[in-house]
């Protein structure tokens, strides 16, 4: 999942850089904010790949479902924008960290052992 956010943080850092901010409805600095985030989610998302613990996937997760929360916020609050850019952007950045929290849920989950979350396989409540 640390792979789509690289591009990502290097498209916001571009926008950040060039004045595009607004294709985001925020101002500058704060999308400055979100590329450091975003960075620190990937180091997260990394190293709770490396070794796939519950609490680490934990925190990727918390970090993840805070950038979908304040990504809702954000649009809700500044609307979907007056462009087909800025309704792409602000969807991508709604929509992308949603994701990414449904497929933390699942993989911390599966850490965990909870029953029945296998995909493709048998579930585990079922009888050998």
């Amino acid at each position: 999942m640390a792979l789509p956010l690289a591009p990502w943080a290097a498209l916001l850092a571009v926008l950040a850089a060039t004045g595009g901010a607004t294709h985001l409805g925020i101002p500058t600095p704060r999308l400055w904010a979100w590329v450091a985030f975003d960075v620190a989610l990937m180091v997260v998302l990394y190293l709770a790949a490396l070794r796939p613990r519950p609490s680490r996937l934990m925190a990727a997760l918390a970090l993840a479902a805070l950038d979908a929360g304040l990504s809702l916020a954000q649009v809700a609050q500044t609307g979907l924008g007056a462009t087909p850019l800025d309704v792409l952007l602000r969807g991508l950045a709604v929509t992308a960290p949603i994701l990414g929290t449904a497929a933390l849920i699942w993989a911390w989950s599966r850490a965990r052992g909870s029953p029945g979350v296998v995909v493709g396989g048998p579930s585990t409540l079922e009888a050998p």
